[in-house]
């Protein structure tokens, strides 16, 4: 490394920064004594300032300094400052450094005085000592010296680097120059030719070597640690910058959610307003209600103690009479009347109360109280990605119920106790680069968040997690066969070929497939969801209703044939009443796209596997003509309930029939309609609760 490196700092920066004691912001050093102890944090303390915070003695001394620049505290590892808190003797030369830069700056060099009183004309590079002319020509004329380089004031006034300034430092003990360097690990240190020769004998393990080259080497270390500490610098103003955008993120943010607060409970008071309308407005409707019920009651009684009124009035009239024949004939009409009268039914009570009408405040208050303490609150969390711990139990197998837990922390490292379940999102991207989404379970594991899945690949997938749309965690893991090997298990399902044997080659259609179902690119695998990092086709061939796929060739009307399927299906939530999984059978051409499963629809024959009100669990159920053929419980509805097997098709197209088979076990016959060709079907529903895959084979 170079010796004249040039100093990169200006006066002023060199001053303050290194020559002032940051506590009693006097001189760190002068020109006779270097007072300047480093602190490990690589800020430098004066002598004096030191011992004062250095107090007491055995016990009661100081245990900890801490640092008044950056607050870092230093443990005071030893009873000698000296070897607690090394001096630094590079100080001295850049306060002779900057001395002569003051001097030579702002006065006459003439102030400057050599060692013998003189006025400087020169400065002498080796022995780091000022001359006089004199000087100088004595220095010039000893042969000791005369080899030494001598620089003029006013070359020094033009130096960007310490060359001229180094005062070189003598041994402790026997004041001689310090030339060599001890590496022994007891000593490490610079020493001079008589400590070689009394204390670092190499005869006693010391390795010397010259001061001037391992220098040299230490430079170079340092230099390049400087490298990697810029580079950590330059990371550290990166993520200084994301920091402050940040934190500007936080005011945009908070003016955006007091926005959305503001015209949140806006909307709330104009519901409460429009409420508070619709509310007065069925009272009013309620209480003309009740005042014109009360209203005809009132009309009622009015009119019957009108005609009772007009016939006591009659009455007493009638008896005032004195014709006695006129009252006779008068008697029976008035009696028909009063006993119409007297026997005339009215209700003794008002046919509405208004104590029957109210408006219940306590609990208007309590529910609205629930709502605004249950669903209206400020929700903030403090995950920190690095922090995200994804652990997945056991070793994943293909087909098996794999366990995942995920645990955020904080910056801090504790565990995020907010229920962040609202926000959260899991995903799992398979060898084909699926993405699909998982859901918690209820349970947990140790506090952690807790997933399941069951791979139905083989092969590198990955676990995301991602936390109101911001990805805070990621896992890779390998699945391998159920048997342990890491192979892909679905080669063991050959593909279908022509032959002797009558097996059919066909596969399923991609081209026509539903838009909401997946088939693999050779056409051997059917799946009831799509990846969410895919936009499916919207091809106009393709089936809207029908939820699935046919096969790529037709069976015709004289074919004898016969196809295997594997079906495997995973339970994320139990299904709801009646709800399907999966349809497979056979279908003419026309009828397959008139609805969402080919159960029903004329030419087609299907086995459905479906959620059975009555069992409460998972069943196959074949039906034909108002006959069930077949119903075999498959699986519990439960979460988490896995199901795998294979079932086998024989079609006679010449006979009309349609045989179902499991693990070669025949389940029933079923008899279709061959006088047209005849697609093989299926389809599959409900992703959000069942995962399902189909893969045709030849077993």
């Amino acid at each position: 490394m170079e010796s004249d490196r040039p100093l990169r700092f200006s006066s002023n920066e060199i001053e303050a920064e290194f020559l002032t004691c940051p506590v009693c912001k006097g001189n760190l050093v002068n020109r006779d004594t270097s007072q300047a102890h480093l602190l490990p944090c690589l800020h430098a303390i004066c002598r004096s300032c030191l011992l004062i915070n250095i107090r007491g003695e055995g016990q009661h001394r100081t245990q900890k300094i801490n640092c008044v620049v950056c607050g870092e505290g230093h443990d005071l590892k030893s009873s000698n400052v000296k070897d607690a808190f090394p001096v630094d003797n590079t100080r001295p030369d850049l306060w002779e450094y900057i001395q002569t830069k003051k001097t030579t700056a702002a006065i006459d060099c003439a102030s400057v005085n050599c060692n013998n009183g003189k006025n400087v004309t020169a400065r002498c590079v080796d022995c780091a000592e000022f001359l006089c002319d004199d000087c100088t020509l004595a220095h010039q004329r000893n042969s000791k010296t005369s080899h030494h380089g001598i620089l003029d004031i006013s070359e020094l006034k033009e130096t960007e680097n310490l060359k001229a300034f180094h005062k070189p430092l003598a041994c402790s003990l026997h004041g001689e120059p310090l030339l060599c360097y001890c590496l022994k690990v007891s000593c490490q240190k610079p020493v001079c030719f008589m400590c070689v020769l009394t204390s670092c004998k190499e005869s006693e393990g010391h390795t010397i070597i010259s001061l001037e080259e391992t220098v040299a080497q230490l430079k170079l270390d340092l230099e390049q640690q400087m490298k990697t500490l810029g580079t950590k610098k330059h990371e550290i103003q990166k993520v200084g910058t994301l920091v402050e955008r940040e934190v500007e993120k936080l005011e945009e943010r908070k003016e955006m959610l007091e926005s959305d607060i503001d015209s949140t409970i806006d909307g709330m008071i104009i519901m409460l307003e429009s409420k508070r309308a619709e509310l007065k407005t069925t009272l009013r409707k309620k209480i003309d209600n009740k005042r014109q019920h009360l209203n005809e009651q009132k009309k009622s009684l009015d009119g019957k103690g009108a005609s009772i009124s007009q016939g006591l009035r009659l009455a007493e009239t009638a008896l005032c009479s004195t014709n006695n024949a006129a009252f006779s004939q008068l008697e029976n009409p008035i009696r028909k009347r009063f006993d119409r009268l007297e026997h005339d039914p009215f209700d003794r009570k008002p046919h509405e109360r208004a104590a029957q009408i109210k408006f219940d405040t306590l609990n208007a208050k309590q529910a609205l109280q629930k709502i605004l303490n249950e669903s209206v609150e400020v929700w903030s969390t403090s995950v920190f990605p690095p922090f995200t711990t994804i652990e997945i139990y056991g070793e994943p197998r293909e087909n098996t119920l794999a366990k995942i837990s995920i645990c955020l922390h904080d910056y801090q490292k504790h565990p995020v106790d907010q229920d962040v379940s609202a926000g959260l999102k899991i995903f799992v991207v398979d060898p084909s680069e699926k993405k699909m989404e998982l859901q918690l379970t209820k349970g947990n594991l140790s506090g952690d968040l807790l997933v399941s899945y069951v791979p139905f690949s083989t092969g590198k997938h990955e676990i995301s997690v991602e936390l109101l749309g911001e990805d805070v965690g990621r896992k890779a893991f390998i699945v391998d066969c159920a048997d342990g090997k890491n192979t892909q298990c679905e080669n063991s399902c050959q593909d279908i070929e022509n032959g002797d044997t009558g097996r059919r080659s066909f596969t399923f259609d991609s081209t026509l497939s539903n838009p909401n179902v997946t088939i693999s690119e050779n056409g051997m695998s059917f799946e009831n969801f799509t990846s969410l990092s895919t936009s499916p086709s919207l091809s106009a061939k393709r089936f809207r209703r029908f939820k699935g796929t046919r096969g790529s060739l037709p069976f015709k009307t004289t074919d004898i044939a016969s196809y295997s399927m594997s079906v495997r299906f995973w339970v994320r939530q139990p299904l709801g009443k009646s709800q399907v999984i999966f349809e497979i059978g056979l279908a003419l051409e026309t009828s397959i796209d008139n609805n969402h499963h080919v159960d029903g629809q004329p030419f087609c024959w299907s086995m459905v596997g479906f959620h059975h009100p009555e069992c409460d669990t998972i069943c196959l159920v074949v039906a034909h003509r108002g006959q069930v053929l077949c119903h075999e419980k498959m699986a519990e509805n439960r979460a988490d309930c896995i199901f795998q097997t294979t079932f086998s098709f024989n079609v006679d197209m010449k006979n009309g029939r349609w045989e179902i088979l499991k693990e070669n076990r025949k389940l029933c016959s079923v008899e279709i309609n061959s006088d047209n060709p005849l697609y093989p079907v299926i389809s599959g529903y409900n992703p959000s609760k069942v995962w399902l895959k189909v893969n045709l084979k030849d077993c």
